[in-house]
C-alpha cells in the first residue's frame, strides 16, 4: 500500500488488483485465437460469476471490485456468490515460503497423485473455521476413505465378476429388481448427492458424501453376499452384481468433480466409453431411471484405484 502520511489516507494495491482477473481472461482468450470470448466470462448475462476467496479479502470482493464493475457502466456482470474460506494452516501457522513454512506442492502431487491430493484438500477445507494440513490425516484419509471404502468396493465387485461372471456386466432379473432397489436405495443408506453440496460450495460435505455413498455399496455387498448366492441362487447373485455395477457407475459420476482421473478409471473399468465429465450430474438414484448400464458389456482392465500409502515419518518438507 501507499499513502499520504499527513492525511492518514491509504490506497491499497487491492483496490485495482482485481482488474487483473479481467485482463488475464483477455490474454488467455487472445492466445486461443478468440479475442472477444472474454466477454462470455465477464459480460454475459448467462454467466454466474463466483469469487472463491479467503476471509481477509471479503471487503475487496464484496464491495470494492463489484463497485468498480458496476461503476464502469460497460455491461459487466456482478458476482453472484463470494464463498469465503477461513485460513488453511501448516504446522500451527500460515503457509509461508519466505518463512519456510511450506512444501513443494508439485513434488507432493507427483508422489501421492493429484486426485488424492484434491480429495484431501476438499475434505479438510477451512469452510467455517481455520483448519490445518496434516500429513497423518492425509495418509489416514487416503487409506481409509479412498482405498478402504471406494477402492475396496470397486475391487471386491469387479474382480469377483472377472473371476465368476465371465468378466461382463451381469443382467438384472425382473424377479429381483424391486428387492435389489429397495435394499441399496433404502436399507443400506443414507445416500446424499455430492454434486448438490458442491453447488452450494460445501466441498467438505461433498467429499464425505462420496465416501458415504460408496459405503452404502459395501454394506449391500455384505448383505447380499454374492459369493454365497453364486451357489445358492445364481440368478439372484447375478442381479446383485448388476446392481453393484450400477452403483459403481454412479460412484464414478459422483467422484468426477473432485477426482476426475480416478472417476475416469472407474468408468473405464466398467467398460464404459467416453469422458466421465460428459455425463450428466447424477443427482440421486431413482427406481424408474437409475439403471443405465447394458448387460453383457465387457469390463475394462481392473486395477487398484487407490494403493495404500505408508504412514509418514514427518510433515513434508519445504
Amino acid at each position: 500500500s501507499v499513502g499520504d502520511r499527513g492525511d492518514g489516507k491509504v490506497l491499497y494495491v487491492w483496490f485495482d488488483a482485481p482488474i487483473g482477473y479481467i485482463s488475464f481472461t483477455k490474454e488467455l482468450m487472445a492466445e486461443r485465437g478468440t479475442p472477444d470470448a472474454w466477454k462470455d466470462w465477464w459480460q454475459s448475462e448467462d454467466t454466474d460469476l463466483v469469487h472463491f476467496i479467503g476471509k481477509d479479502n471479503i471487503p475487496f470482493h464484496c464491495l470494492v471490485f463489484p463497485s468498480m464493475l458496476y461503476g464502469a457502466k460497460d455491461s459487466y456482470i456482478l458476482p453472484t456468490h463470494v464463498p469465503a474460506n477461513e485460513f488453511y494452516n501448516l504446522k500451527g501457522g500460515k503457509f509461508s515460503t519466505s518463512e519456510g513454512n511450506a512444501f513443494d506442492i508439485q513434488q507432493f502431487v507427483e508422489q501421492y497423485g493429484v486426485d488424492v491430493t484434491r480429495f484431501y484438500l476438499c475434505s479438510s477445507m477451512p469452510e467455517t473455521a481455520d483448519s490445518e494440513f496434516s500429513m497423518e490425516l492425509f495418509i489416514q484419509t487416503a487409506n481409509t476413505a479412498l482405498s478402504g471404502t471406494i477402492g475396496n468396493l470397486a475391487q471386491r465387485v469387479l474382480k469377483f465378476i472377472l473371476k465368476n461372471a465371465d468378466g461382463k456386466i451381469p443382467a438384472i432379473h425382473d424377479d429381483h429388481r424391486a428387492d435389489m432397489d429397495d435394499c441399496i436405495l433404502n436399507q443400506c443408506g443414507p445416500i446424499e448427492d455430492p454434486v448438490e453440496h458442491i453447488r452450494a460450495f460445501r466441498f467438505r460435505r461433498a467429499a464425505e458424501a462420496i465416501v458415504q455413498n460408496a459405503a452404502v455399496g459395501n454394506r449391500f455387498v455384505d448383505q447380499m453376499a454374492p459369493w454365497a448366492l453364486r451357489k445358492e441362487d445364481p440368478v439372484k447373485g447375478e442381479s446383485s452384481l448388476a446392481t453393484l455395477c450400477e452403483w459403481l457407475s454412479w460412484t464414478a459420476r459422483w467422484m468426477a468433480p473432485i477426482m476426475p482421473t480416478k472417476a475416469q478409471e472407474l468408468w473405464s473399468m466398467l467398460g464404459q466409453e467416453g469422458p466421465i465429465l460428459d455425463q450428466r450430474a447424477p443427482g440421486l438414484p431413482e427406481v424408474a431411471t437409475w439403471r443405465t448400464l447394458e448387460a453383457g458389456t465387457p469390463l475394462g482392465e481392473v486395477a487398484a484405484m487407490f494403493p495404500r500409502l505408508d504412514p509418514p515419518e514427518a510433515q513434508p518438507e519445504a
